[in-house]
């Protein structure tokens, strides 16, 4: 966490990371019945402006770290594991929160907007997707969506940014 928080475009101890500076990832450890439907667990690591450096990035090196654990231990899950990583879960470049969350999800109306969405510099969505190596049709962000059954389950490990937790 502390050498990925140095990947800033602000000084320490603040973190900012702005939307496609960096390109999703995805892994895989297929289970002993692989086709089943996967779990999926993740987060992302984009940052608004002068964030903690625990935002997000938590949960995806926690799924990591999990993941490694459970090859350590010499255990297979019956059904796969993938860990995601989102882009654009903060509001911070296009002001759209969850975009790529939803995206995957399926959001056809959020795909018809981003056509025609730009940033504070007048650049496209779709021209900063293509720049970060995204978006190969830019009439097409449905190639993104999962299917509905794609995976049994989703667990993001997240800190708690309110203390609402602790006060329930």
């Amino acid at each position: 966490i502390d050498e990925l928080s140095t990947f800033s475009d602000t000084p320490a101890p603040s973190v900012t990371r702005i939307l496609y500076t960096e390109n999703d990832v995805l892994a895989r450890r297929d289970g002993y019945e692989p086709e089943l439907t996967a779990v999926a667990t993740g987060s992302h690591i984009d940052a608004i402006p002068y964030s903690g450096k625990y935002d997000g990035v938590v949960g995806v090196l926690g799924a990591i770290e999990a993941m490694n654990a459970l090859k350590r231990s010499g255990f297979k899950p019956k059904r796969s594991l993938e860990i995601i990583l989102f882009t654009s879960e903060e509001p911070t470049r296009f002001g759209i929160g969850c975009l790529g969350s939803r995206l995957l999800a399926g959001s056809e109306a959020l795909a018809e907007a981003l056509k025609t969405t730009v940033d504070g510099q007048n650049i496209s969505f779709l021209e900063a997707a293509r720049s970060a190596g995204y978006a190969r049709d830019e009439d097409d962000l449905s190639s993104v969506f999962l299917k509905n059954d794609s995976y049994s389950a989703f667990v993001e490990l997240h800190i708690e940014q309110a203390p609402i937790l602790e006060e329930e």
